[in-house]
Protein backbone atom coordinates (compact mmCIF):
# COMPACT_ATOMS: atom_id res chain seq x y z
CA UNK A 1 0.00 0.00 0.00
CA UNK A 2 1.49 3.76 -0.80
CA UNK A 3 1.68 5.62 1.22
CA UNK A 4 0.83 9.99 1.37
CA UNK A 5 4.18 10.74 0.53
CA UNK A 6 4.48 8.28 -2.55
CA UNK A 7 1.33 9.91 -4.23
CA UNK A 8 3.30 13.35 -3.74
CA UNK A 9 6.22 12.28 -5.22
CA UNK A 10 4.55 10.74 -7.98
CA UNK A 11 2.42 14.03 -8.37
CA UNK A 12 5.96 15.75 -8.85
CA UNK A 13 7.17 13.32 -11.28
CA UNK A 14 4.36 14.19 -13.79
CA UNK A 15 4.36 17.46 -12.77
CA UNK A 16 8.16 17.66 -13.83
CA UNK A 17 7.56 15.59 -16.97
CA UNK A 18 4.76 18.12 -17.96
CA UNK A 19 7.87 21.57 -18.33
CA UNK A 20 7.70 23.04 -21.06
CA UNK A 21 5.42 22.21 -23.78
CA UNK A 22 4.93 18.46 -23.68
CA UNK A 23 0.98 17.61 -22.22
CA UNK A 24 1.10 14.39 -22.66
CA UNK A 25 2.54 11.90 -19.56
CA UNK A 26 1.84 7.78 -19.47
CA UNK A 27 1.36 5.92 -16.17
CA UNK A 28 0.07 2.80 -15.06
CA UNK A 29 -2.61 1.28 -13.26
CA UNK A 30 -4.01 -1.46 -11.63
CA UNK A 31 -7.58 -2.82 -13.22
CA UNK A 32 -10.34 -4.00 -10.78
CA UNK A 33 -11.91 -7.51 -11.20
CA UNK A 34 -8.91 -9.42 -13.15
CA UNK A 35 -6.88 -12.10 -11.09
CA UNK A 36 -3.60 -11.45 -10.18
CA UNK A 37 -4.32 -7.47 -11.13
CA UNK A 38 -1.29 -5.87 -9.11
CA UNK A 39 0.99 -7.49 -11.61
CA UNK A 40 -1.14 -6.76 -15.03
CA UNK A 41 -0.90 -3.47 -15.09
CA UNK A 42 -2.36 -1.72 -17.87
CA UNK A 43 -1.31 1.73 -19.54
CA UNK A 44 -2.96 5.01 -19.67
CA UNK A 45 -1.53 8.07 -21.57
CA UNK A 46 -3.25 11.29 -20.43
CA UNK A 47 -3.18 14.57 -21.95
CA UNK A 48 -3.45 17.70 -19.87
CA UNK A 49 -4.45 21.66 -20.92
CA UNK A 50 -3.57 24.52 -19.13
CA UNK A 51 -6.66 26.79 -18.34
CA UNK A 52 -6.85 29.64 -15.92
CA UNK A 53 -3.46 28.56 -14.22
CA UNK A 54 -5.04 25.74 -13.49
CA UNK A 55 -3.92 22.14 -15.22
CA UNK A 56 -6.68 19.97 -16.20
CA UNK A 57 -6.67 16.47 -17.86
CA UNK A 58 -8.56 16.30 -20.76
CA UNK A 59 -8.34 12.89 -21.86
CA UNK A 60 -7.26 9.69 -21.01
CA UNK A 61 -6.26 6.87 -23.52
CA UNK A 62 -6.43 3.23 -21.35
CA UNK A 63 -4.06 0.40 -23.31
CA UNK A 64 -4.74 -3.29 -22.42
CA UNK A 65 -4.23 -6.48 -23.78
CA UNK A 66 -7.03 -8.53 -25.49
CA UNK A 67 -6.96 -11.11 -23.03
CA UNK A 68 -6.90 -8.83 -20.37
CA UNK A 69 -10.07 -7.09 -21.95
CA UNK A 70 -12.12 -10.23 -22.17
CA UNK A 71 -11.31 -11.36 -18.44
CA UNK A 72 -12.43 -7.86 -17.17
CA UNK A 73 -16.29 -8.18 -20.03
CA UNK A 74 -16.31 -11.80 -18.40
CA UNK A 75 -16.55 -10.49 -15.01
CA UNK A 76 -18.96 -7.90 -15.71
CA UNK A 77 -21.23 -9.64 -17.36
CA UNK A 78 -21.10 -12.19 -14.68
CA UNK A 79 -22.12 -9.29 -12.34
CA UNK A 80 -24.56 -8.00 -14.79
CA UNK A 81 -26.65 -11.46 -14.86
CA UNK A 82 -26.48 -12.24 -10.64
CA UNK A 83 -27.83 -8.60 -11.08
CA UNK A 84 -30.61 -9.60 -13.62
CA UNK A 85 -31.26 -12.54 -11.47
CA UNK A 86 -31.73 -10.71 -7.95
CA UNK A 87 -33.33 -7.97 -9.41
CA UNK A 88 -36.62 -8.50 -7.25
CA UNK A 89 -39.30 -6.58 -9.45
CA UNK A 90 -40.99 -7.61 -12.43
CA UNK A 91 -44.04 -6.25 -14.90
CA UNK A 92 -45.65 -9.35 -15.09
CA UNK A 93 -45.84 -9.11 -10.99
CA UNK A 94 -47.54 -6.05 -11.55
CA UNK A 95 -49.86 -7.28 -14.09
CA UNK A 96 -50.76 -10.43 -11.83
CA UNK A 97 -51.44 -8.34 -8.41
CA UNK A 98 -53.72 -6.11 -10.58
CA UNK A 99 -55.47 -9.07 -11.92
CA UNK A 100 -55.82 -10.62 -8.17
CA UNK A 101 -57.28 -6.55 -7.03
CA UNK A 102 -59.67 -7.04 -9.63
CA UNK A 103 -61.13 -10.23 -8.94
CA UNK A 104 -60.91 -9.25 -4.77
CA UNK A 105 -63.22 -5.99 -5.87
CA UNK A 106 -65.92 -8.29 -7.81
CA UNK A 107 -66.07 -10.71 -4.80
CA UNK A 108 -67.13 -7.71 -2.89
CA UNK A 109 -69.75 -5.95 -5.24
CA UNK A 110 -71.24 -9.65 -5.56
CA UNK A 111 -71.90 -9.45 -1.78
Amino acid sequence: MKKADDSCSDCKVIQKSLDGDNTEFEVEAQMPFIKNSSSKLVKVKLTTKEQKFVTKVTSAKLTMSKALWTEWKEYRLKLWRSGKVWGGDDKDDEKEKDKDEKKDEEMKEAK
